[in-house]
């Protein structure tokens, strides 16, 4: 019955929100920087707070969805490569080459925090793999809108897949109205909850700020933690701020980003940001984390919470496959991070997820293409989404939401959704001093004012 339900959730969101679609033009995202951003935008400070829209038609793309060539025809080698993806790849290049046995793909992978280092240096080098994983937007220096003005993204405008994509999709994967990126689903950042710990230690997940920080209090007096945090990887430590600011800024989240752009606005002036940042604090000061989180990592701070250490992680749905493998027993569900006391307040960040893009300069483009089509294909989409979480982008037959992922559902289908922040950032720096600025708030080293004046200052930098 509730398996039911939620699939009839899925399928009216969709119905509403994929006409809801974006500017055209430019975007900007990163990886939460993950794997990154669904409403719609147009360059910096015009994003648009269009919900995302997730693909409902009943009809799913050919598997060998490639324009170019019979899949026996096509063949040679391709090299890929991604942040923290290998167990993903593995099982989709398998399907894939059941479909296409005469390619051989050479799958490479690194932590995410070395691996926007890593795609830079590689192709101004001419060493770049033929498939690589891009982030949406301008947020981080692998991102479309950073590679494509360098030559180094192939258009990706004419796959037969792109005009399934929704409206906000569309444009968080274009530059100027063209597709460089191959976006594979819709995630949403969240409080992810052990369930099962949860129960048993007689507690439920928050709905409001009053009741997060009741949580930390109940952790804390059972030795545990209530929200486990891997600071040691920088880029978790961005997850709880823009799990916040999804709520603090009501909706308006589009006028911010242009205000921000038109410097009639900035971080540290911003009350939607100090109370993110501030209650990001309170959540330290209160205990509401593992003991030394710089010396946790992302790995870690999710096996703290599959064995019951700590009761929930900040995460974005991309984590559950994780968590499942550390316990397959527990339970664990995506739920909002509540920022204010009224629930009807609360919202939570989507995003699209895991992106490629193709090297422009590819010596097997052929090849490339097919593996591109082939994981925007239905097929491909249910497996990265059964593997990593999240909701589909291009039509899928059938498809059913995780039990794990039913909040996120409805609040897609409610329209209750806001961007991931840093697809309206105009450069990577912005994001890097967001990271560096509350790896030191940790320690007690800098104040919400310290990393915020240090995000305008970046801001404003080309």
């Amino acid at each position: 019955m509730l398996k039911a339900s939620r699939s009839v959730i899925f399928v009216t969101a969709v119905a509403v929100l994929a006409a809801c679609g974006g500017d055209k033009g430019k975007t900007a995202s990163s990886k939460p920087t993950t794997e990154s951003a669904v409403t719609a935008s147009s360059g910096p400070g015009a994003a648009s707070d269009s919900s995302p829209a997730a693909a409902t038609s009943d009809s799913s793309p050919p598997a060998a969805a490639s324009d170019s060539a019979d899949p026996a025809k096509v063949s040679g080698k391709i090299r890929l490569a991604s942040a923290q993806q290998k167990e993903v790849e593995a099982a989709l290049i398998a399907a894939f080459n059941k479909v296409y046995p005469n390619v051989k793909v050479e799958a490479t992978e690194v932590g995410n925090d070395a691996y926007v280092t890593q795609i830079r240096t590689q192709l101004p080098g001419g060493s770049a793999p033929d498939v690589f994983q891009v982030f949406p937007g301008a947020g981080n220096a692998a991102a479309v809108n950073v590679l494509q003005p360098g030559g180094y993204l192939a258009d990706l405008s004419d796959r037969p897949w792109v005009a399934s994509l929704p409206p906000g999709i569309k444009v968080d994967s274009s530059v100027d109205a063209r597709t460089y990126a191959a976006i594979t689903g819709i995630s949403g950042i969240g409080a992810i909850y052990n369930s099962t710990a949860l129960a048993a230690a007689g507690a439920s997940a928050p709905k409001t700020w009053t009741e997060v920080l009741a949580l930390c209090d109940t952790a804390k007096a059972k030795g545990k933690a209530a929200y486990a945090m891997g600071a040691q990887d920088s880029w978790t430590t961005q997850m709880i701020d823009y799990a916040l600011v999804a709520t603090l800024f009501k909706g308006k989240h589009a006028d911010f980003a242009a205000a921000l752009a038109s410097k009639q606005a900035s971080f540290a002036a911003s009350p939607e940001w100090q109370s993110a940042v501030g209650k990001f604090i309170e959540m330290r000061d209160r205990g509401c984390f593992n003991k030394s989180p710089l010396g946790t990592n992302f790995d870690a701070s999710l096996a703290l919470v599959a064995k019951g250490e700590a009761y929930g992680v900040v995460q974005g749905n991309w984590a559950l496959s994780g968590l499942k493998k550390n316990n397959a027993q527990a339970k664990f569900t995506l739920e909002p991070l509540p920022a204010t006391d009224n629930p009807d307040d609360t919202r939570i960040a989507a995003a699209g997820a895991l992106a490629y893009g193709v090297n422009a300069k590819s010596k097997n483009k052929e090849a490339a293409l097919a593996f591109i089509d082939f994981v925007m294909s239905g097929p491909g989409q249910s497996l990265l989404l059964k593997q990593n979480g999240g909701l589909p982008t291009v039509p899928i037959a059938s498809f059913e939401v995780e039990p794990g992922l039913a909040a996120l559902s409805t609040y897609v289908a409610e329209g209750k959704t806001a961007p991931f922040p840093d697809q309206s950032w105009p450069n990577p720096q912005v994001q890097a001093a967001h990271l560096t600025g509350l790896q030191k708030i940790l320690t007690k080293q800098a104040s919400a004012n310290n990393m915020l004046a240090d995000m305008d200052s970046k801001y404003v930098k080309k």
